[in-house]
Formats: C-alpha cells, structure tokens, sequence
C-alpha cells in the first residue's frame, strides 16, 4: 500500500505493474541493442581501418565461442562491414552458419572447434578444475563484503522503501536480482526499470564499487590462475604478430568474439586496470566515494559489447631507432577503441620487439592441465 512505502505513487505502480519483457528463447542471445551496438563499433572500426575491414581487399579471419551469442554478434559485426543489412536468423549453434545471413554465412562456416576453445579457456579451465573435485570458491574478501555495514544498510534502505517489515524483509540475494533487473532493463531497453527508484546514487555506487571487487578478486588479479590461462590467447596473438611481421605483404584480419569472463582475464594477463584501491571497511556510505578514481571499474572496461583490439603498424625508417629485430614495426592496443599501454610496453604503440621479449615465456609455456592444477 502507497502508506506503507517511501515510493511515489507512480514508481509504486511501476514496479505492481512490472512483467518481465524477455523469453526463456532469449537466453544466452543477442539483444537488438546488441545488434544496434554491435554494428556502430564495427563502422566506427572501419572508418579508422577502411582496408583491414573490407572483405574484398583483406582476408578476414573469424572466431567465435560455441554459444549461438558470439556468433550472433560476429553476423552483426560482419554485417555492417560487408552493407549486407539482411536480419539475422538463428537456430541453434550447431547449424547457425547455414542460417547466417549474406556474405556472413561463408565466412562463419569456416569456423573450426580449435577456435572456439581458444576463446573459452575460462570454461576450459573449470572443466579441468572440476575433474579434479575443485570448485573455486568466491574468495573470502568478497564474502565478507556481501556481509558488510554497507550492504546490510542498504538492504535495510530498500525494505524500508518498499514497506516491508519484519517477516517479509527482501535479503542479499534478492537484492542482486533487483539491481540485475534494474542494470539490464535500462541496458536492453533504454528505460528505467521501476526497480531502479528502490535504488539511491550513492546505493548504485556501493553496490557498483562491491561488483568491481567482486570481478577484480574472482575473474582477475585476485587469482594468478587468472592470468595464467589466458596463455592460449595471449599465444595466439603472440604468434599472429610474429607472422604478420613474417608476411607483412599479406594483409590480414582477424576478429574474435568472446565472453566478458575471457576479456576480464585477458586484462590481467596484459596487466591492463590493476588499480582497485580496495583499503576501506566498507563502514560508511562516504567511505565508497574516495574510492571513484579506480582503474578497475567494470561498467567502463567490461561493459556490454566490450571490445580489445591489438594493431600492428609498419613505420618508416628511422635512424634513431633503437629496437633490433623488427624495428620498423609497431603494435597499437585498444581498450573500447582507446589506446592502452600493455605490460612489457613502455608505450600504447609498442615495439614489437619489446612485445615479443614480454610474451614470449607465456607464449611458449602454455600448458592448461598444467595451470589448472590445483
């Protein structure tokens, strides 16, 4: 009842009158925001790269995982770089590139299995964990956040909004379903969830600073496991470069869609946002704010349709050029299409002398049975 909650009238209808506005078919597919962003990153990639991403100068390479997602988002992307504007059709995995679209549908075709394990290693990782009898628990720091002052408050907060009282209190975990609805819903549709007035700024950013905890102890540096695994594709960029600079007259393209598990740890691997500054008690609601400059912020670096792209540059002559072997040439890396500077590099446009130095141990000691061994 409108007396019992701290809701306006209208939120208190929204959230009566909320219905969930997706299908069990739905799961683990694409959005139309997906599809809608899928394609501006594509044409923003090939304004900057005309000839990379054009089909019919360049041979492009595709890979993808085994989830229908990944190929759905590698049609859309390779969509807007061939003008084929034909909607996507998709069944299931198995049978999705004979259904794709256009040009898209030879391109995808050729996908192979040692591609989709490439870009899955997480899942690999686990698989391997678990025949072991190991199942990686959350580590004890973000438990303890789960339980902290601020949570508790919060959750506190919310009941107090909606009315309830001793009894029906919402708890932790009903609290992370509302948040999800209200991040997605705004997401996918482009509108504020009625599950979002439950939520103040200053709860957004707590609960947004304890999600980067939670991905920078589980999914990144909180585990050198992280960074290990992603040996096979680190290896596998390490071994492109090395033969792109072989055959710098053969032009080619290689675009892989993955998951944000993969690109979270390829980011520790790289050495990329291993700024946290997780030093607070979690005690105060203030205590958060002094906390916003962190590098590590999930929404910035692992949003929806979060993308790394690795360049490489074939520079003129130059005699003050200090690198050996390969000094004419240069590799450029991008976090969402802005400039990164990656372990090993002393700049964003590294040497790929210096990127080979860095990357060669990992490169050539990649052994997952081994790293997923605990």
């Amino acid at each position: 009842a409108l007396g019992l909650t701290q809701l306006c009238e209208q939120d208190l209808q929204s959230i009566h009158n909320w219905k969930l506005n997706m299908n069990e078919t739905d799961d683990n597919r694409i959005s139309d925001t997906g599809i809608v962003e899928t394609r501006a990153i594509a044409k923003d990639f090939k304004l900057r790269y005309p000839t990379l991403l054009d089909p019919t100068k360049t041979m492009i390479d595709i890979g993808v995982t085994t989830k229908v997602r990944t190929l759905q988002t590698a049609d859309a992307f390779l969509q807007e770089i061939t003008s084929d504007s034909k909607p996507i059709v998709q069944t299931s995995e198995e049978d999705y590139s004979e259904s794709a679209s256009g040009e898209t549908a030879e391109i995808l075709s050729e996908i192979t299995k040692s591609e989709k394990d490439l870009l899955y290693f997480h899942d690999t990782c686990e698989d391997l964990l678990l025949e072991q009898g190991v199942r990686l628990e959350k580590p004890k720091r973000v438990k303890d956040l789960r339980k902290s002052t601020s949570m508790q408050a919060i959750i506190k907060r919310v009941n107090e909004r909606l009315g309830f009282g001793a009894g029906n209190e919402i708890d932790a975990k009903v609290l992370r379903h509302i948040v999800r609805a209200c991040y997605f819903e705004f997401a996918i549709f482009g509108q504020n969830s009625g599950w979002c007035s439950l939520l103040g700024n200053d709860e957004i950013k707590i609960l947004e600073y304890l999600d980067d905890i939670e991905d920078y102890y589980e999914d990144a540096y909180g585990r050198n496991i992280n960074s290990k695994q992603t040996c096979p594709l680190i290896g596998d960029l390490f071994a492109k470069v090395k033969q792109s600079v072989k055959s710098s007259k053969d032009t080619k393209t290689y675009l892989q869609f993955t998951h944000a598990g993969v690109m979270k740890r390829l980011y520790s691997g790289l050495g990329l946002f291993d700024v946290l500054h997780d030093n607070i008690d979690f005690k105060s609601d203030e205590s958060v704010c002094l906390n916003d400059g962190r590098n590590w912020k999930s929404s910035l670096i692992c949003p929806f349709n979060a993308n790394f792209a690795a360049v490489l540059y074939k520079c003129k002559d130059n005699k003050k050029n200090d690198d050996k072997t390969h000094g004419k040439y240069k590799l450029l890396t991008l976090v969402q299409e802005k400039p990164v500077v990656i372990k090993g590099c002393d700049s964003y446009l590294c040497s790929v002398d210096k990127f080979i130095e860095s990357y060669q141990q990992m490169s050539s000691n990649c052994d997952l049975k081994e790293i997923c061994k605990i």
